[in-house]
């Protein structure tokens, strides 16, 4: 996780668990439009964007 990811996930209150468990068994997985090389992983209120190499490079609560 990079960084500026785990500053994202501190800030919301989101667990290392909580984005393992999402990266494990997510809800919804989609490239991002604007970056083919990450994707975006949904699932349990948070999204989750990773690099081509598996890097978590951002982490936030999804929006209802």
């Amino acid at each position: 996780m990079t960084r500026g990811a785990r500053r994202s996930a501190t800030d919301f209150g989101i667990t290392d668990a909580e984005v393992a468990d999402v990266l494990a068994s997510p809800s919804r997985v989609a490239p991002e439009q604007d970056n083919p090389d990450r994707t975006r992983f949904s699932g349990g209120g948070l999204t989750v964007v990773t690099g081509a190499d598996g890097t978590v490079l951002h982490v936030s609560r999804r929006r209802s």
